[in-house]
């Protein structure tokens, strides 16, 4: 039985033989921390949320950046007087 297991009906009595670490998934879990330990070494998954992440923040960062050179150029066109106030 492992955690969070569901019972949908009917009743029973469960032994319990190791807990935490002990357990098969406590094992599993512990493999890969030691893996990773030894040389930092990142699972495909890690690496491809990390790959993403960056394109993630690249495309906000180039956002953000055209955002304010559209906001200078208005401010600019407004000091001239070659649009109205947008106020």
């Amino acid at each position: 039985m492992f955690a969070k297991a569901t019972v949908s009906s009917g009743f029973g009595k469960a032994l319990v033989v190791c807990v935490g670490c002990n357990t098969e998934s406590g094992r599993i879990m512990k493999r890969i921390q030691e893996d990773n330990e030894d040389g930092d070494k990142l699972t495909l998954l890690q690496k491809k949320l990390n790959k993403i992440a960056d394109q993630i923040g690249k495309v906000g960062y180039g956002c953000a950046i055209a955002t304010f050179i559209v906001i200078c150029i208005r401010l600019f066109c407004e000091g001239m007087g070659w649009i109205p106030c947008g106020c």
